[in-house]
């Protein structure tokens, strides 16, 4: 995979094969500032990666979603109300916690296989 910078932001291209198809994907960047939340100081600003996506549901794709892009994380946190029309193989149960691991911040989880599509919104796909 490469990345071309585009107006938008990133444009990633995958290789076209015997099976499979040029596709385009534009990307694109969100800065928002980090606050100390006692002092209310602006630490940093973060960067973030967003794309449009799509997930199977039991009938067809989903409606498009905004998406967080994080390379870098081996699980994506996909949100109740998205989850819950998903098509889902559920492969086991566990906790999340957070860097502070108190007892009131443990949150259980599934852990499932879903299918996505990352989707270019200036080139929506037709519903399937």
């Amino acid at each position: 995979m490469q990345g071309n910078k585009s107006a938008g932001g990133y444009t990633f291209c995958r290789g076209a094969g015997e099976n499979t198809m040029n596709k385009r994907i534009r990307l694109f960047f969100s800065t928002e500032p980090f606050i100390d939340t006692e002092t209310r100081v602006e630490l940093h600003r973060g960067i973030r990666l967003l794309a449009v996506a799509q997930f199977m549901t039991s009938d067809s794709w989903s409606k498009p979603e905004s998406a967080i892009v994080d390379t870098g994380a081996p699980i994506s946190l996909i949100p109740y109300k998205i989850w819950r029309k998903c098509l889902t193989k559920v492969i086991g149960e566990t906790e999340l916690r957070g860097v502070i691991a108190k007892k009131e911040c443990v949150m259980p989880v599934k852990v499932a296989k879903i299918e996505l599509r990352l989707i270019d919104p200036v080139y929506m796909p037709q519903r399937q």
